[in-house]
């Protein structure tokens, strides 16, 4: 009898010790991998808005091939999958260009389980050599499923030098579109266009149109002043190739907006607005700088984009004296899709704060992004909204922006080089939403409210946490 309540006296005791261990509440847990110990701190903002701690475990982990270098990586929640982007080096070339001669290649990958689902290489699909502008950008999957991926080829042409010696020297010879399907790793459309000029005021695209075609802009020459529009179908032949006067600056919605003529040392702009027929929908002309300035000041418009909508934001530098220094604010100005100025706003700012405070689009609004103060603020029709306060101290000047309105930037810690510090927010309003704390080799490549998707380049590990 003893024996006997000794016995379910340890049972009890064991199942006490296994459920204190999987529910005690810390704020770090330790997820080993094969190339060792990893430590991460997540916080969770609560119904008050403040951060607290938040458990997480492990959904998966994984280790690519050791000779892959992990580029671009994207995530598609409605068809649950990770795309990850990866070059191979060839043994023979290590020592020169880090992009000259790779083995570029795509990988899918099932979000929920990290299984792979397929990999194609992208390389020797053309006659030359493959490099791609994706490598270390973002990619981005179509409505369609596909992912286009643009690059350029070169070759190596032997020349001969003034004394009559003979050498190899690398050409660009053409620019180089890839769509890839998604669901199934398929490349549907290989094309090469030469090598046309481009310029600042045109947009080279491409563009998948929502019958299937593909479309791509070039610059035929700045002082001509026309535009080279290339329309392919859905295997890549090319459709049809149609010239138009102005230089393309933006496309939506099937509306074409060139820019026709510049006056005035390109402050003033004449517009006109077409169909993919040609039929002008709509002219009119602005002025990139507004005046409304006080005694010495002086205005530098510097760039202009486009809302969905096809309302356009001018932004300008207010500078006291001359273009130059000093720095007194910044400025954009908004303009309605038939080129009527809709509202202005300035943000105080000073030659410090030149490259630390902007003025940015996320989805269909705008908002301002102070990365010294850590703070992100909504602009609406010429007012700002309250900022809200990202991190504590002065934020990297990058924001990643994600589907579902969200966001993320980074703060790396002065007093701490081992550790990295990612903000996790999101639009509409503006709101924190995680705090990812992770060692100084890991970086955060995706996240959600509920996940976030780690990768370790010190032993090529990808891991996907799932926040409670």
């Amino acid at each position: 009898m003893m024996r006997e309540r000794l016995r379910m006296f340890c049972t009890r005791l064991t199942l006490l010790v296994v459920i204190t261990v999987f529910c005690i509440p810390v704020a770090t847990v330790s997820a080993s991998s094969k190339g060792g110990s990893e430590t991460y701190t997540i916080k969770k903002v609560d119904g008050s808005g403040k951060m607290k701690p938040a458990y997480y475990s492990t959904a998966w982990k994984f280790q690519f091939p050791k000779e892959w270098e992990i580029g671009a990586t994207v995530v598609d929640k409605k068809r649950n999958m990770m795309i990850v982007m990866y070059a191979v080096k060839s043994k023979e070339n290590e020592l020169f260009s880090s992009t000259k001669n790779k083995e570029y290649g795509l990988a899918s990958y099932d979000l929920t389980t990290g299984e792979r689902v397929w990999k194609i290489s992208l390389s020797g699909l053309f006659e030359g050599d493959f490099s791609t502008y994706a490598y270390m950008d973002e990619l981005e999957i179509q409505h369609n499923g596909e992912i286009i991926i643009t690059g350029y080829i070169t070759k190596e042409v032997q020349k001969m030098s003034e004394t009559g010696d003979s050498y190899f020297q690398s050409e660009t010879i053409g620019d180089a579109i890839l769509t890839v399907q998604s669901a199934t790793g398929k490349i549907t459309r290989k094309i090469v266009t030469p090598v046309l000029e481009n310029n600042d005021f045109t947009v080279k695209g491409p563009w998948l149109l929502s019958d299937g075609r593909l479309m791509t802009a070039s610059s035929l020459d700045f002082d001509a002043n026309k535009t080279l529009l290339r329309y392919y179908d859905r295997t890549g032949e090319l459709i049809k190739s149609i010239e138009h006067n102005g230089h393309l600056a933006h496309f939506s919605n099937g509306e074409y907006v060139y820019i026709v003529k510049y006056e005035h040392d390109f402050n003033k702009l004449t517009v006109t607005v077409r169909d993919e027929a040609g039929k002008v929908l709509r002219n009119y002309t602005y002025n990139r700088e507004q005046g409304k300035l006080k005694k010495n000041q002086v205005e530098n418009a510097w760039k202009a984009e486009f809302l969905p909508d096809g309302k356009f934001v001018v932004s300008a530098n207010i500078y006291k004296n001359t273009k130059e220094q000093p720095l007194l604010f910044k400025r954009i100005s908004v303009f309605s899709k038939h080129g009527k100025r809709l509202w202005m706003h300035n943000v105080a700012a000073s030659d410090s704060d030149r490259d630390s405070l902007y003025y940015t689009i996320i989805g269909d609004r705008l908002y301002v992004m102070n990365y010294k103060a850590s703070t992100l603020a909504e602009i609406h029709n010429g007012k700002m909204l309250k900022p809200v306060k990202l991190g504590t101290g002065p934020l990297s000047e990058r924001m990643t922006i994600l589907g579902d309105g969200m966001f993320y930037t980074q703060k790396r810690s002065h007093l701490d080089h081992n550790k990295g510090y990612y903000y996790v927010g999101a639009v509409k309003p503006v709101r924190n939403i995680l705090q990812v704390t992770v060692p100084d080799h890991t970086s955060l490549k995706w996240t959600d409210s509920t996940r976030v998707l780690l990768f370790n380049y010190s032993n090529n590990q990808m891991t996907l946490l799932r926040v409670k």
